[in-house]
């Protein structure tokens, strides 16, 4: 078949703070890791994390974080 260049892989981002119940706010990056810039104290946060290269994609679980945990590792790369 026809040779594709390497996509980059991107991660979308999917996260709410739980303890107000607000809405899912989303973000996509090109990073080999992921911070929440905006995490506040006594807040926990609902999150699942997607790796998008070309059409591919890998499956986000959502997770939960607090605080202290405020850099989410980076998924397995899809192949």
């Amino acid at each position: 078949g026809t040779e594709k260049q390497s996509a980059p892989y991107t991660y979308r981002l999917r996260y709410r703070d739980v303890s107000r119940q607000s809405d899912y706010k989303f973000a996509s990056l090109n990073l080999p890791s992921i911070f929440m810039v905006d995490l506040e104290p006594a807040s926990k946060y609902e999150f699942s994390v997607r790796v998008h290269r070309g059409d591919q994609h890998s499956t986000g679980a959502p997770q939960l974080s607090t605080p202290h945990l405020n850099q989410l590792p980076a998924p397995a790369p899809v192949m």
